[in-house]
């Protein structure tokens, strides 16, 4: 029996991992071989036998179209595109700035706004007071809990002493007052 449920058990995981191994295997093989360019040199990849061919060459990129671009060409471009990149981290810069500098007026101004109301200063007041009135009145409550919890295990010691004194008491009036065996009848 014991036998039978492992069987399944491995059957059952078979079945269960074989499909997906199937599905990883066709996602791959419908890709077809690429070529990526790697320091200047082809590399020619081919996904279904996962082997891969360095090739030298003097183009490594292409554009939109798929024709391939001369070093030189994409050398300018990536040059242009450098340049607008960089007028766009020194904007991006400029607008931090800006917005870091507008932070700090504001929290220059809501500092004054709270020093100077009246109203947050009663607040601010009446919030430190009833705080420290809140501190004391729990240290009130803790103090009166122990003693609770001192009392009450003062009165359990209490009624436990009690039952024992009457449990005794029971005994020794029990032994003190044996009655005299009586005979058969019989």
């Amino acid at each position: 029996m014991n036998f039978l449920v492992k069987f399944c058990a491995l059957v059952g995981c078979f079945l269960i991992l074989y499909p997906l191994s199937a599905q990883a295997e066709t996602m791959f093989s419908r890709y077809k071989s690429e070529k990526f360019s790697y320091n200047e040199k082809w590399a020619d990849l081919n996904l279904e036998t996962c082997k891969e061919v360095l090739k030298p060459g003097t183009y490594f990129a292409s554009n939109e179209d798929g024709n391939m671009l001369s070093p030189k060409s994409q050398t300018g471009n990536l040059r242009t595109e450098n340049a607008e990149l960089r007028e766009e981290i020194k904007k991006l810069s400029r607008d931090l700035a800006d917005s870091n500098y507008l932070l700090a007026i504001s929290n220059r101004s809501l500092k004054k706004v709270k020093d100077t109301s009246t109203e947050y200063a009663e607040l601010e007041t009446t919030h430190k007071e009833t705080v420290s009135i809140l501190s004391k009145q729990n240290e009130k409550v803790d103090k009166l809990e122990d003693e609770i919890t001192k009392l009450l295990r003062q009165q359990n010691i209490r009624w436990f002493f009690s039952g024992v004194a009457v449990f005794l008491l029971g005994f020794i009036i029990g032994f003190s007052a044996r009655r005299e065996k009586r005979k058969s009848l019989l």
